[in-house]
């Protein structure tokens, strides 16, 4: 519950502040509140459990009332159809099954809309960034390639190199180009989704993924949360009294008890009578939905035995290793590979400074870090969604086990 209840804290916050500047919190808080896709899970949820939720009410009474102007006299009758899975209150269970259900559901939809949100501020700062790294290798290539053309034969660069570095700076003028675009489309896709709109929206870099929680408390989360084993279970027994129900009431009939009150002026007497009505389903059996409802177990109840086969454990401790593997990956690109990158720039362009290297040496090295700054995000997008796909199998975030 920590995590709704800093949502509910982000949420009050002024959202002016993210005119220049956005985090990952922020973009929550806001989409919690703004974002389409909080109705489209609601409406995916409601149209599931509503219509079930109706079908298990009573049917609709019946008040008849009659008057006889001759003798005048009047009958009220009053009747209550009653289904077999009424009188064996089978429909009443599978109420609070579906209620059930619905609070499970709407707690993972608060999780697939965090990882939504999550993925796509990875991927928008990530187009961001692309453009931004691009830029700058424009600009020194287009600055390299003035120094170049001034000096070609003092610079320690040959023409075969200088043809080289001009088709690299076209290159990455048509690639600058089509990254704008790109980032144009996705920043607008993403403000759509959050329900933000700034065409000069910087986004922060995400949080850096850090699991403190181990295998064994997030096997235990798994037990107490809308884990996937856990709603497949419920979704056994869902399948299960839909059969059950339709089963009972397609050959045994409706019961329709009816109370007759008559009262006749004339006489000044009431009269009371009692009488029951059968619908009997003589041509229809519900066959084909009863068909429908059995293929739906036998899907259901083989995903368990899937389930079963693997080990719920074992997958979990699957997915928990994966999500470690890639946040750590992303880890050392941060720490290790990228601090590498820039002292080989910084070497490489004090090298150049003293005549030791060529402007396309530098350029080389910068290149490569530039595509090492991208694979170390590419890196965190992938701990991200790694990390998404664990929660939703363990139905918390791991940010929230104690």
């Amino acid at each position: 519950m920590r995590f709704f209840i800093i949502l509910g804290l982000f949420c009050s916050l002024p959202f002016g502040i993210c005119a220049e500047t956005l985090t990952l919190d922020k973009a929550l808080a806001s989409a919690f509140i703004h974002s389409p896709f909080v109705s489209e899970l609601q409406k995916n949820r409601l149209n599931t459990f509503g219509a079930e939720t109706d079908d298990t009410a009573l049917l609709s009474p019946e008040l008849e009332w009659e008057y006889d102007v001759d003798s005048h006299s009047s009958d009220i009758s009053f009747t209550q159809p009653l289904r077999l899975s009424d009188l064996t209150l089978t429909r009443f269970d599978y109420k609070k099954l579906l209620e059930t259900m619905n609070r499970q559901e709407e707690r993972l939809d608060a999780l697939r809309l965090y990882h939504r949100i999550t993925l796509l501020y990875c991927e928008t700062f990530l187009a961001q960034e692309e453009l931004k790294y691009t830029l700058l290798n424009q600009a020194y290539l287009e600055k390299a390639n003035e120094t170049v053309t001034r000096s070609l034969n003092r610079n320690g660069i040959s023409k075969t190199e200088a043809a080289l570095l001009k088709a690299d700076t076209m290159a990455v003028r048509e690639e600058a180009a089509a990254q704008k675009w790109h980032k144009q489309k996705i920043f607008l896709d993403f403000g759509q989704q959050i329900g933000l709109s700034n065409d000069e929206l910087t986004l922060e870099p995400p949080p850096r993924i850090q699991i403190k929680a181990t295998l064994k408390q997030v096997l235990e989360t798994a037990q107490n949360q809308p884990s996937y084993q856990y709603m497949l279970n419920l979704q056994e027994q869902q399948a299960a009294k839909k059969l059950s129900i339709a089963k009972q009431d397609a050959y045994f009939p409706i019961l329709e008890p009816k109370i007759k009150y008559g009262y006749d002026n004339e006489e000044n007497q009431d009269s009371w009578q009692a009488g029951l009505t059968l619908t009997i389903p003589l041509w229809n059996h519900s066959n084909g939905r009863i068909k429908a409802l059995k293929a739906e177990e036998a899907w259901i109840k083989t995903q368990q035995r899937n389930l079963e086969k693997v080990g719920f454990e074992t997958l979990i401790k699957n997915h928990y290793q994966t999500a470690q593997r890639l946040s750590q990956r992303a880890e050392t690109y941060f720490k290790e590979i990228l601090p590498l990158y820039e002292k080989s720039i910084a070497e490489t362009e004090e090298a150049f400074n003293k005549g030791e290297a060529s402007v396309l040496v530098v350029w080389q090295a910068k290149e490569k870090w530039t595509s090492a700054q991208t694979a170390a995000l590419l890196a965190l997008k992938e701990a991200y969604e790694a990390k998404a796909v664990l929660e939703i199998y363990i139905g918390s975030r791991l940010e929230d086990i104690q």
